[in-house]
């Protein structure tokens, strides 16, 4: 039976067979197998035209008027190895087999094109595997060159999986072998003034840090002297202070930092940096290099043929990609904090052009969707650093933690305790419409002799190409306490700042 397979490309996949088919004698047999042939021939004809004369309705000859029907789709599965072009690119050689008018592919097929099936989409087993058909996807239209034996193939560009370009995962550094070190900063500094009718002055100054690293850490000592020489004129007292004494301990693999002994607290949205002497422990993007910790614009489109992307942003081209047909996703390109605009200009291989243009918004003050970032300290309070060799005070814990909600949303929360005081407070960083960033925060304070007080803060910020401003308000209640701030000192009740810069032509 001879088969015709349409090249329409505006037609899905069929097969049209001849409404009859009529069968020649076999050269090979004898003679009279094609006497018999022509006699049975004749004997139909002569019936035929009998029943014409005696006005009966004569049957038709289906073997030699082909008037009948065409016959029902075989039931048997027809193997066609061919090689194949998706939408315009090379899909690789596959086995295709044709049942009952329909052409159907393995699903690793399905996999390697990226065009996705639905889940209850029926298959036919062949030969133990499943074969599913092509015209259950979307914009389905095939080609077929039977010549070269390939097959071109068409579908819709919402038919396929999308892609997403990310950035390659953070490779960590080699932590290269540890090997015990001393080392030594230092900074002297000698000053000498000659007055008239006076006594000249002569000073001798230095400020030192040692420090000794090993396996474990890095241990450090900052001192700072004074009036070496016993000048008179400075009252002829040799002074020697130690400033810091700390030993620091880093945990790359989890971005983590141990510090015990001299340090200063995490202020968060609504508190203050104090001195201390403890422990703190807490987050420290700073161990891996490249580490980007705020959320990323997205950028997304749609290719109807393999294509090639420009990325624009702020009129800049920043990145050149290849994507495949359906649609795609852009997050691996480097933007600064701020606000601006990203143009997508996607072009295909006959040279056609779509062109996405996308604002966007990001901050540093924002975090990535899911990353936290926290800190705890617990301690002493210091007082009269530079002063003072050991003046420690109030005991003390605090912690503030910090996690990426979305995109646009990043929450805060902090807490202080002390022996006679007590803050708590919340915040929130907000990506708003027309690319501001807005800030809010509340906090609230007890002390022992004072009582509650509360605090509370709102701020808008926008950073532009030619103009930025940033505003924000605050206000506290006259009983309002925070870590490491004495009672007598009262709070500002108002606060309002902000500021506006912008650029003229060059």
């Amino acid at each position: 039976m001879k088969q015709q397979w349409s090249t329409d490309p505006l037609i899905p996949w069929r097969i049209v067979r001849p409404a009859s088919v009529v069968t020649a004698p076999d050269p090979v047999q004898p003679a009279q197998s094609a006497k018999n042939v022509d006699h049975a021939a004749k004997s139909q004809l002569s019936t035929a035209t009998s029943g014409i004369l005696a006005g009966t309705k004569a049957k038709p000859l289906p073997t030699l008027l082909g008037t009948n029907p065409a016959p029902p789709p075989s039931t048997t599965p027809r193997i066609s190895p061919m090689d194949v072009f998706v939408n315009g690119a090379k899909g690789g050689t596959w086995i295709f087999i044709e049942l009952a008018g329909e052409l159907y592919a393995p699903r690793d097929a399905f996999e390697e094109w990226r065009v996705q099936l639905a889940p209850n989409t029926p298959a036919t087993d062949f030969k133990s595997q499943p074969y599913f058909p092509l015209s259950a996807v979307p914009g389905y239209k095939a080609k077929v060159d039977f010549p070269n034996q390939s097959v071109e193939l068409s579908f819709s560009p919402e038919a396929f999986s999308a892609l997403r370009l990310s950035n390659e995962a953070i490779k960590r550094p080699v932590v290269s072998e540890v090997l015990p070190s001393v080392f030594l900063n230092y900074d002297i500094n000698y000053a000498g003034s000659a007055f008239r009718k006076t006594s000249s002055t002569n000073e001798l100054g230095f400020l030192a840090e040692v420090g000794l690293s090993n396996a474990w850490g890095v241990l450090t000592t900052s001192h700072v002297a004074s009036n070496l020489i016993g000048s008179r004129v400075l009252g002829d007292m040799r002074r020697w202070r130690r400033l810091e004494t700390t030993f620091i301990s880093d945990f790359p693999e989890a971005n983590l930092t141990l510090r015990l002994g001299d340090t200063s607290t995490r202020a968060g949205m609504w508190g203050r940096n104090a001195y201390f002497g403890g422990i703190q422990f807490g987050s420290n993007f700073s161990l891996t290099p490249n580490f980007v910790r705020q959320p990323l614009p997205v950028l997304t489109g749609t290719s109807s043929s393999p294509s090639t992307v420009e990325l624009y942003v702020n009129d800049v081209l920043r990145q050149v990609s290849s994507v495949p047909t359906g649609r795609f996703t852009l997050d691996n390109f480097p933007v600064k904090s701020g606000s601006g605009e990203t143009r997508l200009v996607v072009r295909d291989i006959l040279g056609r052009e779509t062109v996405i243009v996308q604002s966007f918004l990001t901050s540093a003050q924002l975090l990535a969707p899911g990353l936290n970032d926290w800190s705890v300290e617990t301690g002493k309070l210091r007082r009269s650093l530079g002063s003072a060799n050991n003046d420690y005070a109030t005991s003390f814990a605090s912690g503030t933690w910090r996690r990426g909600m979305n995109e646009s949303l990043t929450l805060e929360g902090r807490a202080e305790v002390a022996s006679r005081q007590r803050a708590a407070g919340l915040g929130l960083t907000l990506a708003l419409p027309a690319k501001i960033l807005g800030r809010a925060a509340v906090a609230a304070s007890h002390e022992d002799s004072l009582g509650m007080g509360s605090h509370w803060l709102v701020g808008l910020e926008r950073q532009g190409l030619r103009s930025s401003f940033s505003f924000e308000i605050r206000g506290a209640t006259r009983l309002f306490r925070l870590l490491g701030q004495e009672v007598g000192t009262t709070p500002t009740k108002f606060q309002i700042a902000g500021n506006w810069t912008t650029s003229f032509g060059n």
